[in-house]
């Protein structure tokens, strides 16, 4: 058949038998009217042409037609291109090509408890026939020739429930939260079940940790301690690395810790060291604890043995002898600064006699060895007359007296003088006492030693 003629549209539709345009009207009287050639070819070539394409199947005449499933019919005497929709099936659409109703679009709605996926398919007229679940959570599935693949972008369950599903089912890329561990991501590729992201929370007493974890496919997971202190772990394949950045406790718990199982960079800061502060560092090929900063006080007897080429500048501060020393690496140095002073003075009057006598209140207890300078005054007051040297005051020194001394040399009765005089020692070890002590020659009482400026002075200058 030809190509339909478009007609001419100025041409009226209908004439009269002069050929006049007119309308039909109604009545005995009304002029007989003719249909104008054009507009009659134009309808007749449509006609013949619909009627091509309209194959009258037992009275349906029909190129679309629709019914249920069990009711589609054979394809044979359709014409090819013929739709059907399949009304009990969600309206999914099939088409007649070459004898054989094929799949084309639609999507049907159903339970799958009890599963209402139709287990007619065939191997391939109905290739990507889809499904979709009409409960929360929704799912969609759709029918690859030969079994359902689940085409559900995200799904989320518990992690038993992930690895019962039979993961050749499910579509490449799809996404798994599981609901018991934190919501951690998985992902299906091409076949495995791959660790994307999200962390789980947990305890390590008990150890909540995942004891199922593979080599490769978990490998990044992440567990975090839902308790102070909280701490953090990555799965590395095959072991927990502790990830938590810094840490605290004792030194015993320091060197407990299996330090290939700590990230690279943690610190630690050791509780009962006053929080000096170590980090895990690479030497030499593997991980070691190195000290980078802070000072432990503590009496000299706590001074820390066992430490070694990575504890170098460890740094400790006596608190009874006050001084400073640093780890060399090998041994200890002290570094403690200099002009530590120690102060006393007399607390009163002391009548002298020929007897080496303790200055009252004049008395200090040195913590710190090392070279120390010493400071005195003595306060002399004259009370008969008395020629030649008659009286001293003297620096005792762990028991020891000082060679260097303040002297008093008669005058007159009732004078006095205030005598200054210094002296070096060393202390070897503390603590050591030093103190003034003070006589006088003469058998009977002609000197006193006044209170008032009467003191002693100690500074250390080092070690």
């Amino acid at each position: 058949m030809g190509t339909l003629t478009i007609p001419p549209y100025r041409a009226a539709l209908l004439t009269g038998a002069d050929g006049t345009p007119m309308v039909r009207a109604s009545g005995p009287d009304s002029e007989l009217v003719m249909t104008e050639r054009q507009w009659y070819m134009f309808w007749q070539n449509l006609a013949a042409q619909l009627n091509a394409n309209t194959h009258d199947i037992e009275g349906l005449g029909d190129l679309v037609t629709y019914g249920n499933h069990a009711d589609r019919p054979d394809p044979g005497p359709w014409p090819d291109g013929a739709l059907y929709v399949e009304q009990d099936r969600g309206s999914v659409l099939y088409q007649n090509q070459g004898g054989t109703w094929v799949y084309i679009a639609g999507i049907m709605y159903g339970t799958l408890a009890p599963d209402q996926r139709p287990a007619d398919l065939g191997p391939a007229a109905d290739a990507g026939f889809q499904f979709r679940t009409t409960t929360d959570p929704a799912r969609a599935f759709a029918w690859n020739g030969g079994q359902w693949v689940e085409t559900t972008p995200t799904r989320y369950g518990t992690h038993a429930e992930r690895l019962a599903e039979t993961i050749a089912d499910l579509v490449s890329g799809m996404l798994w939260m599981e609901t018991d561990r934190g919501d951690v991501s998985y992902q299906n590729q091409g076949g495995v079940w791959q660790y994307i992201t999200g962390t789980m929370y947990g305890t390590l007493s008990p150890d909540q940790r995942p004891t199922d974890l593979t080599a490769a496919q978990d490998a990044g997971f992440q567990f975090r301690t839902n308790v102070d202190p909280a701490r953090a772990f990555a799965w590395s394949g095959g072991s927990w690395i502790e990830t938590t950045p810094v840490r605290f406790g004792t030194h015993a718990e320091r060197l407990a810790a299996t330090i290939a199982n700590l990230v690279s960079g943690m610190l630690w800061f050791e509780t009962d060291r006053d929080n000096v502060v170590y980090q895990v560092q690479t030497v030499a090929g593997s991980p070691s604890w190195i000290y980078v900063g802070g000072i432990m006080t503590d009496a000299f007897a706590a001074l820390p043995a066992g430490l070694g080429a990575n504890d170098v500048n460890f740094t400790f501060a006596t608190s009874d002898t006050y001084e400073v020393y640093r780890w060399s690496g090998s041994t200890w140095v002290n570094q403690t600064p200099g002009n530590l002073t120690y102060f006393v003075s007399s607390s009163v009057g002391l009548v002298l006699t020929s007897s080496i006598q303790d200055v009252p209140g004049a008395t200090l207890t040195v913590n710190r060895p090392g070279r120390y300078m010493a400071i005195g005054t003595a306060s002399f007051s004259q009370t008969s007359a008395f020629a030649g040297i008659i009286g001293a005051c003297l620096f005792n020194v762990a028991g020891s007296l000082l060679s260097a001394s303040m002297v008093f040399r008669s005058i007159n009765t009732g004078a006095g003088a205030t005598v200054c005089q210094t002296g070096n020692f060393t202390l070897a070890s503390t603590p050591q006492t030093v103190k003034l002590q003070a006589y006088q020659n003469n058998a009977a009482t002609c000197l006193t030693l006044d209170a008032t400026n009467t003191t002693l002075l100690l500074v250390w200058i080092g070690p």
